[in-house]
């Protein structure tokens, strides 16, 4: 059974997390794994750059020389994996630090407030992901990025939400699983979306109260 906090009223509950206990327009937490990650790929990034900006010095100075163009199509050919790359961690910082804009008690339902912190975080960790994922402009790649970044927050969760999540078969290796599973759907979005959907529907209903 799903760790329960306190019973109360949606404006008594609105009150508590704008004490502190859970912000509900705040970004997600920048925790130390996310923090790791997002260094090594700055410097892994960072590497990347400079040596192409060497290649591409090498490139010119070879077409200056001996008329070789080939070196320096390479390089222009190249350049955009890099910027790719830059675009790619941009957009998951971004992401990451993009509030969630849920203070209308009106668009959380009763269970929510029986959930604990943790638990209420990834309430709005999925509905933030929803969102994003709305975009129609969004590529594969990006809507992918979006599902891991989600899960990744599912898999820092702590303590006995996390056994709860495992119980209830909502734990980040299940979900990663089922977002491999999806990789070459032509109908990724609307599985994505499905996914979100029900994981946001089976852990609300493991909050809510069976006595009413």
């Amino acid at each position: 059974m799903i760790a329960a906090v306190s019973e109360a009223e949606p404006g008594e509950a609105l009150a508590v997390v704008e004490a502190g206990e859970l912000e509900l327009t705040a970004p997600r937490p920048m925790t130390p794994t996310y923090v790791a990650g997002a260094v090594a790929a700055v410097l892994l990034l960072g590497g990347t750059t400079v040596a192409w900006i060497i290649g591409l010095v090498v490139a010119v100075a070879a077409l200056v020389a001996n008329g070789e163009i080939v070196p320096l199509l390479t390089m222009a050919a190249t350049a955009w994996l890099v910027a790719r790359g830059w675009t790619a961690l941009y957009q998951s910082v971004a992401a990451r630090l993009r509030p969630t804009d849920l203070s209308e008690t009106a668009l959380l339902p009763d269970a929510f407030w029986t959930l604990t912190p943790q638990l209420r975080r990834l309430i709005l960790d999925t509905r933030t992901s929803r969102e994003a994922l709305l975009d129609p402009e969004l590529t594969r790649a990006e809507l992918l990025r979006e599902l891991f970044a989600w899960v990744t927050c599912i898999a820092e969760v702590e303590g006995p939400d996390r056994d709860t999540l495992h119980d209830h078969h909502l734990d980040a290796r299940r979900l990663r699983d089922e977002i491999t599973a999806l990789y070459d759907r032509p109908d990724l979005q609307a599985r994505a979306l499905e996914l979100l959907d029900r994981f946001e529907a089976q852990l609300l209903d493991r909050g809510r109260d069976p006595f009413r």
